[in-house]
């Protein structure tokens, strides 16, 4: 059992170690690339089924955004009719006072 003997047994326990540590890369990338695999092929259904539920929601808050905001358009629009009626009465009065011509 001389330097030589140790030097083979060095060099195939070095090798033997080494082995391992690629065979679990290996074994970890072939794993990594089927999950992505599956991950791939599936992503599609559930981007579909995730835009259905936006959609959804988008549709709800605009419902219910129209329901909220109508009555106060109408009642602004209202007030706003009533102040230019009552400016413009008060304006045509006032310039027909002052001699202006009626255009």
């Amino acid at each position: 059992m001389g330097l030589e003997f140790w030097a083979n047994v060095s060099t195939v326990w070095l090798s033997f170690l080494c082995f391992i540590g690629l065979a679990i890369a290996v074994v970890a990338s072939i794993f990594i690339v089927k999950g992505m695999n599956v991950v791939v092929s599936r992503t599609p259904r559930y981007l579909r089924q995730a835009q259905g539920y936006s959609r959804l929601a988008r549709t709800q808050v605009d419902a219910v955004s129209n329901r909220i905001t109508e009555p106060v358009i109408q009642a602004h629009s209202q007030s706003r009719r009533a102040s230019t009626f009552v400016g413009r009465l008060f304006r045509r009065r006032a310039s027909l006072v002052r001699g202006e011509k009626n255009k």
